[in-house]
């Protein structure tokens, strides 16, 4: 459903073992709807209720290999300190 979103440039999404990444590249801030999409849509995908953390910047994302539709598995649990760098960070260690 989020795809649909014109509001969403580009996105990245992180599975670790505790939470969801979505992380997206948005043209304005989104309101509470439409974060609710973003969020159902992810339950609907992991079929787990896993909480969904939401990583929204307007500035272009600096990612390693940032495609739309890419997943990363990521072993490690997720912490509210963290900022997108450090979970790329994570993911350039673990992905080579």
């Amino acid at each position: 459903d989020f795809m649909m979103m014109s509001e969403i440039m580009d996105y990245q999404v992180f599975k670790l073992n505790d939470a969801v990444v979505f992380a997206a590249q948005v043209r304005r801030e989104l309101n509470e709807s439409e974060k609710q999409r973003i969020v159902k849509s992810m339950h609907d995908v992991f079929r787990a209720e896993l909480p969904v953390k939401l990583m929204l910047q307007l500035l272009p994302i600096q990612p390693i290999t940032w495609k739309n539709q890419e997943l990363y598995l990521v072993e490690i649990n997720f912490s509210e300190s963290m900022s997108l760098e450090d979970i790329q960070n994570l993911v350039k260690t673990e992905h080579g």
